[in-house]
């Protein structure tokens, strides 16, 4: 196929694009090259802070003033209707240790051999 054919073809096609686009009401701008909406990404300024607020409320409510395991803190923040996968706890947990809130010591268990406890 020579160049010109592939450029009518091309022109041919992005008519097409702009006229589906028109049938379903969006315009040129407001789709990315993939064909998705265009969603204005959040600063990190506006981004939650995850799951270190409420582990530091339990810290602050005599929760860690016995050793707990990152399951224990899970299971417990779930009984607060508030969700958090494992690793994110563990590694809050980790940044904690680091800050000198928590210190850590390990447990014996092979799948959770990690507890935290109030410094």
């Amino acid at each position: 196929m020579d160049k010109e054919k592939v450029l009518k073809i091309i022109g041919q096609v992005e008519a097409l694009l702009t006229e589906l686009k028109g049938e379903i009401g969006v315009s040129d701008q407001a789709v990315s090259p993939k064909g998705r909406k265009k969603v204005p990404k959040k600063s990190r300024q506006s981004k939650k802070s995850g799951s270190v607020k409420p582990i530091q409320d339990l810290i602050e409510s005599g929760f860690f003033d016995t050793p707990k395991t990152s399951v224990q803190v899970v299971e417990i923040l779930e009984k607060k209707a508030q969700f958090f996968d494992q690793s994110n706890v563990a590694t809050t947990l980790m940044r904690l240790v680091k800050k000198g809130v928590l210190e850590r010591e390990r447990s014996g268990a092979k799948n959770n051999p990690w507890t935290y406890k109030k410094k």
